[in-house]
């Protein structure tokens, strides 16, 4: 079993904050604080996702592995305007949360 399928089958959650942009029916990129860019896709728009609009500061609650090179495989739970106050703590990095 592979890293990603044990994080999303033990309901793993990380966040990532930053900027939104190419918004589209099945992906969007989030930019963080250090200029990384995540492509994010999606089968079904997450909660929030209609909230936003690209350039909008948000945090992205999301479960699997998160990475600039490789294709993400993981699923994006929500979208919410606005940086997670937990944010001051990792500097816009991707965080694990456990649930």
């Amino acid at each position: 079993t592979s890293q990603t399928a044990s994080k999303e089958a033990e309901g793993e959650t990380a966040v990532i904050t930053g900027t939104i942009e190419e918004i589209k029916d099945f992906m969007f990129t989030i930019v963080d604080d250090k200029g990384d860019a995540y492509s994010m896709s999606f089968d079904t728009a997450p909660e929030g996702l209609s909230e936003v609009k690209d350039g909008d500061q948000v945090t992205v609650t999301y479960t699997g592995e998160l990475s600039v090179v490789d294709a993400f495989t993981g699923t994006v739970v929500s979208v919410q305007k606005g940086k997670a106050s937990l944010d001051n703590q990792n500097n816009g990095r991707p965080e694990t949360l456990f649930s």
